[in-house]
């Protein structure tokens, strides 16, 4: 996961120019939520953003770092994720995660919300682009903190008190994820061995399976061997692809780039220990192959 930088009066500058009014309307439907005490409508609106999300995102999933489909033909591929879920809030894990997955931590991880965080259904930092995995498959009501819930509010900078386990990466509301989270090759691991930061780091990882599914696995792995190529490339001085070589680290390590955190920590390794790079450049490799 990386961070997208914007603040909340950019977002919504750039929410209005997308579809004039449609701020008000979420304060007129945020208020009949407080009234009714609970999240119910006909029809949602939220998709109507969805664009400003998926650019904002560089259309890219908020939490496994996939590239999903273009906005012209592939909207469908983006969920506009409910980063506290607007309706029931279950216990994760459940019982049947905890016994198919294997999951038990000796720490808490949250009561059950009923009623939902129903005052954040239009709060703009409570949204994210998501792929389908992530969003319907595993997120689904679940939303996993160490301390209380304070449904009442909507404010994400007072939310923070819950101490949410599961990282946000939009603006500055949360830690930078990749400070909590790092890489060793394709396999995403805590990069703070301690404390609440390391539990973030690995209910992230359990939560989103990122250290289970397939495709994000084979999708670091061609990263890393595309980075580590470009990276020899570029350190030739005799070498006829040095300009290209360099701008293939640049792109990979830019913020628009697939597991654009997994290429930065592998380049990070490069530079402080050629030969464990080299090792884990060619687990890579092997893992591809395995799938070939």
């Amino acid at each position: 996961m990386i961070r997208y930088p914007i603040s909340l009066q950019e977002l919504e500058k750039r929410v209005q120019a997308a579809v004039p009014g449609w701020l008000e309307e979420a304060a007129r439907r945020t208020e009949r939520f407080r009234e009714l005490g609970r999240y119910e409508e006909d029809e949602s609106t939220w998709g109507e953003v969805k664009r400003v999300f998926m650019d904002l995102q560089r259309e890219k999933c908020a939490y496994c770092e996939r590239r999903l489909s273009g906005q012209r033909f592939g909207s469908v591929e983006h969920d506009v994720e409910h980063y506290r879920p607007k309706s029931t809030v279950r216990v994760w894990p459940a019982r049947r995660i905890e016994r198919e997955r294997g999951l038990h931590y000796d720490f808490a991880t949250g009561s059950d919300l009923p009623a939902g965080y129903y005052l954040l259904a239009y709060q703009l930092f409570n949204y994210a682009i998501a792929c389908k995995t992530c969003n319907t498959s595993l997120k689904g009501s679940f939303f996993p903190i160490a301390a209380e819930r304070l449904p009442g509010s909507l404010d994400p900078v007072e939310l923070r008190a819950e101490r949410p386990f599961l990282l946000y990466p939009l603006g500055e509301l949360d830690e930078d994820p990749e400070e909590i989270l790092t890489f060793n090759g394709i396999n995403p691991v805590p990069k703070i061995r301690e404390g609440h930061p390391m539990r973030r780091a690995i209910v992230t990882i359990d939560f989103f399976a990122l250290d289970e599914r397939g495709d994000l696995l084979c999708g670091r792995a061609e990263t890393i061997r595309s980075l580590y190529l470009a990276l020899l490339w570029k350190e030739r001085a005799d070498s006829p692809l040095g300009d290209l070589a360099d701008r293939a680290v640049v792109s990979l390590l830019s913020s628009a780039s697939e597991h654009a955190s997994c290429a930065r920590c592998f380049h990070d390794l490069y530079r402080r220990d050629p030969q464990r790079a080299a090792e884990l450049a060619q687990i890579a490799q092997n893992y591809i192959d395995s799938r070939s």
